[in-house]
């Protein structure tokens, strides 16, 4: 008897935990669907194209999540929030401030090319979601950190009473919006692009423009 109600309580523990496996891999499949349409410039998919994407019918796919914006909440914070592709270094740095903002600009265009569109449809669903805002804002913060910490040396020589005015301008530079604003609304290409933002910020660090175009292979994951 003893036995029989051992066996009966390991067979519904196997099954409770293959639901929970079931029900993470399912989710884990709608995020990676709605990411996929993401960077294929689908910034609104309908339920049926995420369905199909990640192998499940429409109707199974509201027993991961209430709505289409708890997924666009679950993909922009997986993606934005670097569980598994974080923001790398900007090391080792460059010895010129020239140089330096070479490195910086590569960078970040390579961030904006492996996030940029994550983060556009981020910004479309952000006035209807509060969560999907605040993950926005915590990725403007980390890397508006990141561009200040990395120009600290340059910007320890300017007057104290400028100095937030210019860290401002240069956080700025390095904005997602401000390079979307370069590729999609004036439809620069990337090349155009970094050059447009170099001499912003050799402008506003006052320094000599770069010796030469290109002087810091960059790719996501640090400058070499």
């Amino acid at each position: 008897m003893t036995a029989a109600v051992n066996r009966d309580a390991s067979a519904a523990t196997l099954s409770v935990d293959g639901r929970r496996v079931r029900r993470v891999r399912n989710r884990e499949a709608v995020v990676d669907a709605m990411l996929a349409l993401y960077a294929e410039g689908e910034l609104f998919p309908t339920v049926v194209q995420i369905a199909e994407r990640a192998g499940l019918s429409a109707r199974s796919l509201f027993r991961y999540f209430t709505d289409a914006e708890e997924i666009c909440q679950a993909a922009v914070e997986r993606h934005l929030e670097g569980k598994r592709t974080p923001i790398p270094s900007l090391e080792p740095q460059p010895n010129s401030t020239s140089d330096r903002i070479v490195c910086f600009v590569r960078h970040r265009l390579d961030l904006y090319e492996a996030y940029g569109q994550t983060f556009r449809a981020g910004r479309l669903h952000a006035a209807r979601s509060a969560a999907v805002a605040e993950t926005l804002d915590q990725f403007r913060a980390e890397m508006r950190g990141q561009a200040i910490g990395y120009f600290a040396d340059d910007l320890s020589g300017v007057e104290p009473r400028e100095r937030s005015t210019i860290a401002s301008q240069v956080a700025l530079v390095g904005t997602f919006e401000t390079i979307d604003a370069l590729r999609q609304q004036q439809g620069l290409s990337r090349r155009a692009t970094e050059r447009t933002l170099v001499s912003l910020l050799t402008r506003i660090l006052a320094v000599d423009p770069p010796s030469s175009e290109l002087t810091c292979e960059v790719a996501v994951g640090g400058c070499s």
